[in-house]
């Protein structure tokens, strides 16, 4: 073999092994470390451009009362409405995500727009066996999302800590992913 050839397979062979070594030992450092997880945006929502909180939603329980949102806790508020398809799909992974994320946390609104009475949708719920540990409810005012432009359902939102709003998604998504609770848990962190 060329003593050319050979010189060249050795740096390959050198920068290859370097390249591995320095990957192992940023691994090795990191592992014992508790790291925390970044907080980006996902690519798939859009930044909440208002600079609303979460007070500036005029929203009414049930039972006619004020909705409040939890202090303290990261929120995520779904707005669906019992005839919209794409809703009824993603109620599920809502809910899984809901269990996942509540000992970090993370809480989970879904607020029904008013497509009738609060007793059908209240008996709707029961027939589909969903509940805790998503809070149910109401907004009064079908107008509530009109400010955000939205134009259809379902709509979702992400409170921080402090009530911002940090993101929104018109249309529905894939709730359960890992990058979801990658960035609730992040933000929950802040």
């Amino acid at each position: 073999m060329n003593s050319l050839v050979k010189i060249g397979l050795v740096v390959i062979a050198g920068a290859i092994a370097a390249a591995a070594g320095l990957w192992a030992g940023k691994a090795m450092r990191s592992h014992g470390e508790p790291q925390r997880a970044q907080v980006e945006r996902l690519e798939w929502m859009d930044p909440f451009e208002p600079d609303w909180t979460a007070a500036t939603f005029k929203m009414q329980d049930a039972e006619g009362q004020p909705l409040s949102l939890p202090q303290g806790k990261v929120t995520l508020v779904n707005f669906w409405a019992r005839w919209c398809q794409p809703c009824l799909r993603e109620m599920p992974d809502l809910i899984a995500l809901a269990k996942d994320m509540k000992d970090k946390d993370v809480a989970l609104f879904a607020v029904a727009t008013m497509d009738g009475p609060p007793d059908q949708v209240e008996g709707f719920l029961s027939n589909n066996m969903w509940g805790d540990p998503v809070n149910f409810t109401f907004a009064v005012d079908p107008d509530v999302l009109v400010p955000l432009g939205a134009r259809g359902l379902p709509v979702t939102i992400v409170f921080d800590k402090q009530g911002k709003g940090r993101m929104q998604r018109f249309g529905p998504a894939d709730w359960t992913s890992d990058e979801v609770k990658t960035y609730l848990a992040a933000l929950a962190q802040e």
